[in-house]
């Protein structure tokens, strides 16, 4: 199927830098501590991952779920990022990040 973001993917890391990823990771974080264990965090329609990123950088079980596979493959295919690695799957481990639709 036609994939809108296909010609913005490589471009929406930079379009989105007025957004305040720290801050979500933060308020996530705190709602986490009032959770019962084990607390698992989806992220519907998370474009690249930054926030899946910061989130698992910082102990939260956190995966990302969108639309646009353009979207996914430049998060995973992201080399200047410190989020980078932590949007990788590692062996017998789910990957953190998939392409899917929200409605299914």
């Amino acid at each position: 199927p036609h994939d809108p973001f296909l010609c913005i993917s490589p471009y929406y890391d930079h379009m989105m830098n007025h957004v305040n990823y720290d801050r979500w990771c933060s308020v996530v974080c705190l709602l986490h501590e009032f959770l019962p264990s084990p607390v698992r965090h989806l992220d519907v329609a998370c474009g690249t991952g930054r926030l899946v990123a910061k989130l698992r950088q910082n102990g939260v079980v956190s995966f990302g779920v969108d639309r646009s596979h353009a979207m996914v493959q430049q998060a995973r295919n992201s080399t200047g990022g410190e989020d980078s690695t932590m949007l990788t799957a590692h062996p017998n481990e789910a990957p953190p990040l998939c392409v899917g639709d929200a409605r299914a």
